[in-house]
């Protein structure tokens, strides 16, 4: 079984602080494609086995999908699930709409499926060339050597500020997005200049007051200041057309009703 991830709806749910409840729902979605898209009490244990968690917490996650009107109520019991489209459309979600396709297997843990999101999150930043504006120069622009070879480089702080996360918590998604293998990253930095007991205290001073934050790594048995992060996504994008394709069938749904208003016998 195989499941389609927006990136866009994922970095809404990154920065509103329900990832988790998001997880369950793209994990219950596919897992509930061979029932006809609907589930019930059965699924839910059977999601809480898979993932390895307490079947009050996956009820926990599955209300707060309900409030959010994410997962709707069928009449003739059971539950079904709000299309992407029309959550699309409820979120205004503008720009280029891309989705990952990722097994079902790949998204049983968190933290994996969070390393997705944001190897997706960083793949869509590529795509959609937003590095190529001027009010993100400061945070995102192509690499300056080596234009012919994929990746982009990237401020430390600016997936925090775009996923509304902290310092700490992007720095931690991060790694585990390089320890499952969604993104290579590799780190940017001055060779020629190197901190010592000197010009560490001075440094430390001015970066304290500087718009962009700089961390300080040890590298080669040497302190050394890094500029910023050459990173790459390594899963494939694509552009989402769930969106596209529902419009186009409510268009023609009224074009038929429309034409069988006017042949009636």
């Amino acid at each position: 079984m195989n499941v389609s991830i927006s990136i866009s709806i994922a970095e809404h749910a990154f920065r509103n602080n329900y990832l988790r409840d998001l997880h369950i729902y793209y994990l219950l979605r596919a897992y509930s494609q061979t029932r006809g898209g609907w589930f019930g009490e059965a699924t839910l244990k059977d999601i809480a086995k898979i993932t390895n968690k307490k079947l009050s917490t996956v009820n926990t996650r599955i209300r707060n999908l309900k409030k959010r009107g994410w997962v709707i109520k069928c009449k003739g019991g059971g539950f079904k699930f709000k299309s992407q489209a029309k959550i699309y459309s409820e979120l205004d979600i503008t720009g280029k709409r891309v989705a990952v396709g990722i097994s079902i297997d790949q998204i049983k843990d968190f933290n994996e499926f969070r390393s997705i999101c944001y190897s997706g999150h960083i793949g869509r930043i590529e795509r959609n060339k937003e590095y190529k504006h001027k009010k993100l120069l400061r945070g995102v622009r192509p690499k300056r050597r080596h234009e012919n070879k994929k990746g982009f480089e990237i401020a430390i702080n600016y997936s925090a500020k775009v996923l509304n996360t902290s310092y700490s918590t992007s720095q931690r998604i991060r790694k585990q997005s390089e320890k499952h293998g969604y993104v290579k990253v590799s780190m940017n930095y001055d060779k020629n200049f190197e901190i010592t007991l000197d010009n560490i205290e001075e440094f430390k001073v001015s970066r304290k007051y500087a718009d962009v934050f700089k961390p300080i790594r040890i590298i080669d048995q040497k302190l050394r200041v890094i500029d910023s992060f050459s990173i790459t996504s390594n899963i494939s994008l694509y552009v989402s057309n769930t969106f596209k394709s529902s419009i186009n069938a409510i268009a023609y749904k009224s074009q038929i009703d429309a034409w069988s208003n006017r042949h009636q016998f």
